[in-house]
């Protein structure tokens, strides 16, 4: 009997310890995962940066050539030609592209607040080991869900504003063109 006492502690002690361990590579894998979601965000938010500048250049580039208002007052005078009505149409489109494209980035740039760990509050240290490893894999997992919805978000709001960013450099070149014509 002690000896089937003995084997049921041992095998109980065995089960525990996989399973710390289990929970130990999980919480690895956790924070691999949190990292990575991180430097997701670090690097959206730094290519965002970089192309909101881009955007200051060809915005103070272009001020004085756009004249929307100007071209707008043109377009309602008689014998206006086709050529003022494309100018017109361009110059509203790179304005239309360039706020488009600047909403979006603006949208990565937004200073939310990320989610983190509560530090904040009070430590159990009464609990045993395993159920804080518990406590902390499901800590890293929600964390880790959340930022992971705030990246794919940006992601997208980013994937918008490369796609209006296309836009915004065509119509630059035939705005380009057409000026360079006259």
């Amino acid at each position: 009997i002690m000896s089937k006492n003995f084997n049921k502690y041992f095998k109980k002690q065995e089960e525990e310890k996989n399973l710390i361990s289990n929970k130990l590579e999980y919480l690895e894998t956790f924070k691999k995962e949190y990292d990575n979601e991180r430097i997701k965000k670090q690097s959206l938010e730094t290519r965002a940066g970089l192309i909101v500048t881009l955007l200051g250049g060809i915005f103070i580039f272009l001020i004085n050539d756009l004249k929307i208002f100007k071209n707008l007052s043109i377009i309602f005078e008689t014998g206006t030609s086709l050529e003022k009505y494309l100018k017109f149409f361009i110059s509203l489109s790179i304005t239309l592209f360039l706020i488009l494209t600047f909403y979006e980035l603006v949208n990565i740039l937004n200073i939310n607040e990320y989610a983190a760990f509560y530090v904040e509050d009070n430590i159990d240290y009464t609990l045993n080991y395993s159920d804080t490893l518990d406590d902390l894999l499901l800590s890293y997992k929600e964390i880790i869900i959340i930022h992971r919805k705030i990246n794919s978000r940006n992601a997208y709001s980013f994937s918008k504003a490369i796609n209006y960013l296309v836009f915004l450099f065509i119509f630059i070149i035939i705005f380009l063109i057409m000026k360079g014509g006259k």
